[in-house]
């Protein structure tokens, strides 16, 4: 029989995305796959919610409704810079940005143009300036 002091070997093949916590809130055990994630991260003695911004439900804003909302689907994103997706990346620049503060989606806006090359820079100022003429 698996006790308790067994369950991060067992997820860690079963749910290699998974993060454990203690009664405060600090991560105890983290899977491999979501530690390939931010390698550089000390996952452990973390405080959950400052790795990890609860979407959704909204309600949850500290470890204690975080446990009293168990068996609830969460969205969670983490809070560090963003990653681009395989699969949407436009999706997930948007949802970084609308949690952004002003001076960090500038300074992103910024740092991302500086990234282009040469051609792709005057692909976007052609863009942005075909968007003002519409608007």
């Amino acid at each position: 029989m698996t006790g308790a002091h067994d369950m991060p070997a067992v997820l860690d093949v079963l749910c290699p995305m998974y993060v454990m916590t203690n009664r405060t809130g600090h991560i105890t055990h983290v899977g491999a796959t979501l530690r390939k994630l931010r390698p550089d991260l000390d996952w452990v003695g973390a405080r959950f919610l400052e790795v990890f911004a609860l979407k959704r439900p909204r309600a949850v804003t500290s470890i204690t409704n975080l446990r009293d909302s168990a068996g609830i689907k969460l969205h969670l994103q983490l809070r560090d810079a963003p990653m681009p997706s395989f699969l949407n990346p436009m999706k997930d620049a948007r949802s970084w940005a609308s949690c952004a503060s002003l001076d960090e989606c500038k300074a992103y806006a910024l740092a991302a143009y500086e990234a282009l090359p040469f051609q792709e820079q005057m692909a976007f100022r052609n863009h942005i300036s075909e968007m003002e003429i519409a608007a």
